[in-house]
């Protein structure tokens, strides 16, 4: 298979598959893609005319591929993933690699494909939220929520939303929640550098990358920041969300987040919670539409 490293100007042609994709994970968002590309290094292929992506590991002894997306439908587009996953088989084992996809139906996979062991990652399931919930948080289950805004908006506050004009604030916000968690957690200071990174790049190439940034000020001082791009026809994904520990923070600029995403996304993607306890908490307390099971399957050697 012809697979190339993924650059900022294919996003294009994976912006043709958008109006066919159904997946609704957050890994296979191209701004995602391409801002992880330092740790992952993606590559993709157009096979059959389907969009086909893979990534490895560090070592570079380990491929991991994405189901493909077909612009087919129905059956014509089963026979068509079937046929290209036998391509990833023998891909995978002409180059050497240990062969992994990331898979939503596990199940369903594991009858056509008995070659391979499947590890299901509680971990990194999506969360998955109609963006109505989020935007007007209606009704009991989000009385705290809503609480919580009330006691932000008695200050003077306002929401921007990025520019050139104002990119650099953004990243000011950041630097200061980045030495912040260090200070607080510094055995995890290479993760939180990891994602800074993600954030800068994200932040350098917005416009490129239709990501859609809200940052929150209060009293005149930014203390939080929300940064998304679509992962298809109708699911936005949040890639990152950021504010200080006071209350309500967090609670407004996802709600104002919510409110400014285009009309035609009905979902939200607010990504996994990486079994951190307190993140799983504050997640499922948005009470999720649904979760997205994601499973890890590996060819067995």
């Amino acid at each position: 298979m012809n697979f190339k490293d993924i650059k900022i100007e294919d996003k294009g042609i994976f912006d043709e598959y958008l109006p066919y994709k159904q997946i609704q994970n957050c890994e296979t968002s191209f701004a995602n893609i391409i801002a992880y590309n330092f740790k992952y290094h993606s590559q993709f292929a157009i096979l059959d005319d389907a969009l086909c992506v893979r990534s490895f590991s560090n070592d570079k002894n380990h491929f991991t591929y994405f189901m493909p997306i077909t612009k087919n439908s129905g059956d014509a587009s089963i026979d068509t993933k079937r046929k290209i996953i036998d391509s990833f088989i023998r891909d995978s084992k002409d180059k050497g690699k240990i062969m992994s996809m990331i898979i939503n139906d596990c199940c369903d996979f594991l009858k056509d494909y008995p070659n391979f062991t499947a590890q299901p990652s509680r971990d990194f399931y999506d969360y998955i939220y109609l963006k109505e919930d989020l935007a007007e948080l209606k009704g009991r289950k989000y009385q705290a929520k809503r609480n919580h805004i009330n006691q932000i908006t008695k200050h003077k506050y306002e929401i921007i939303e990025l520019s050139d004009s104002n990119f650099c604030e953004f990243f000011a916000i950041q630097m200061f929640l980045l030495n912040e968690a260090k200070a607080r957690n510094p055995e995890y200071a290479n993760d939180y550098e990891e994602e800074n990174r993600v954030i800068h790049y994200l932040l350098m190439n917005y416009k490129e990358l239709d990501v859609l940034g809200l940052a929150l000020r209060i009293n005149g001082q930014g203390v939080a920041f929300s940064l998304g791009s679509p992962i298809n026809k109708d699911t936005f994904d949040v890639h990152i969300e950021k504010a200080t520990r006071d209350n309500g923070t967090f609670a407004l600029i996802n709600r104002e987040m919510a409110n400014r995403i285009p009309s035609q996304y009905l979902y939200i993607n607010r990504e996994e919670d990486l079994g951190i306890e307190g993140l799983r908490k504050a997640k499922l307390s948005y009470h999720p539409s649904k979760m997205i099971e994601k499973c890890f399957v590996t060819l067995k050697q």
